[in-house]
């Protein structure tokens, strides 16, 4: 079989498949395609980077709503960024990086 026959043999597999009533019934109607801008888009509410949750001031007793840092070092090139967290998020972060210490001081 040449190349060109075996190209034409795949495309008429996929157009069947397509056909495939099985295929159709679990496809989504409709999708959405976006280009670079969606990446960039502002969100109005701010979010918490870890739960993806609105960040309010008054969250829940926690106090006030907190704030995380990432750090990203390649060679001498240092960058951070500052992210926002919900105030039961940075909680559970601050507490599982105090214990994490702990056992590091305790095992010396």
């Amino acid at each position: 079989m040449q190349r060109s026959q075996q190209i034409d043999a795949r495309a008429e597999e996929v157009e069947a498949t397509a056909d495939d009533p099985r295929v159709a019934a679990d496809a989504p109607d409709t999708f959405e395609c976006g280009g670079l801008e969606v990446l960039y888009e502002e969100d109005p509410a701010r979010r918490c980077d870890a739960c993806a949750e609105e960040v309010r001031d008054d969250d829940e007793g926690y106090g006030l709503a907190g704030a995380g840092e990432y750090m990203q070092a390649r060679g001498r090139d240092v960058r951070f960024e500052a992210v926002p967290l919900c105030g039961r998020c940075g909680t559970a972060i601050f507490a599982a990086a105090m214990q994490r210490w702990e056992i590091e001081d305790e095992e010396g």
